[in-house]
């Protein structure tokens, strides 16, 4: 139910994702190295009661690629304050995962009028204050993946330099997927997330003292994959009074995909209660 078109910031043309017209509008924003389908886990619910428009960030999925070094938190952010402005008529739900998360919370104090509330997905708050060194299996995949994108002529050519890691017995169609996403994301929104420059210009603090709408923050565990500490969440919840946080057990950081029903369940009840 979810149809794919295109707006043109004035900067780079995106990609995004509309459904149905069943309610108030949400705007939903991936993670990196990935595109707006990493959210689908979610999507046929959220479909069900709100307006979706799942954006493909700049340099990720179908959308355009500026200039490498364009790949800031405040970069992403500029494309959605233009998305909001142009594209969606009333307040709307700002959903963020990992990446997204950040966009997120670098959008919702530039435009308070244009959201209604603030949904965050275990954004990398971690990296207020630690390097990415911090999380040794985010480097290694990170550098992984810029490997391949940066290396690669064809989706064909991430197939085969990653079968070795692929899973015995996944399918042909889905090992192709995640191929095509890895093949459509710039390598310069890899090397800004290595270089730990995904938050240069970008003043956390006063984003989170500044947003003023309702937010849900909800994290995976540490343990387990989770880039959100529980000093972050207590460092968040100081900042912003009116957050309400809550740690998904048994989720790493694809929290959507870890724990699908849970995180539904939370959300879902937050909406009602705003």
């Amino acid at each position: 139910m979810l149809q794919e078109k295109s707006f043109n910031t004035g900067e780079v043309v995106l990609n995004y994702a509309e459904g149905p017209k069943s309610g108030s509008p949400m705007v939903l924003l991936h993670g990196g190295s990935v595109s707006w389908e990493n959210l689908q886990p979610l999507l046929p619910t959220f479909i069900e009661h709100w307006h979706v428009f799942a954006l493909d960030l700049r340099g990720h999925g179908k959308s355009g690629r500026p200039a490498e070094e364009s790949y800031h938190a405040t970069d992403y952010a500029r494309d959605v304050v233009a998305f909001l402005h142009q594209q969606v008529d009333q307040p709307a739900i700002l959903i963020g995962h990992s990446l997204g998360g950040l966009a997120a919370l670098a959008t919702a104090p530039q435009v308070p009028d244009c959201i209604s509330a603030l949904i965050l997905l275990d954004p990398p708050l971690f990296l207020r204050d630690l390097p990415l060194t911090t999380k040794p299996e985010i480097v290694q995949w990170l550098t992984f993946v810029y490997d391949m994108v940066s290396k690669a002529k064809s989706v064909e050519d991430i197939i085969e330099i990653a079968r070795p890691f692929t899973p015995q017995g996944r399918p042909e169609a889905e090992t192709r997927k995640n191929a095509e996403r890895i093949f459509a994301t710039a390598p310069g929104t890899i090397k800004t997330m290595l270089d730990n420059q995904v938050l240069e210009g970008f003043d956390i603090e006063m984003a989170l003292h500044n947003i003023k709408c309702p937010t849900l923050l909800l994290s995976g565990e540490w343990d387990k994959g989770s880039v959100v500490r529980d000093e972050d969440a207590a460092y968040v919840r100081q900042q912003m009074p009116q957050v309400v946080v809550q740690k998904i057990l048994n989720a790493g950081h694809q929290i959507h995909e870890d724990q699908t029903e849970t995180v539904l369940q939370v959300i879902t009840t937050f909406l009602e209660r705003v």
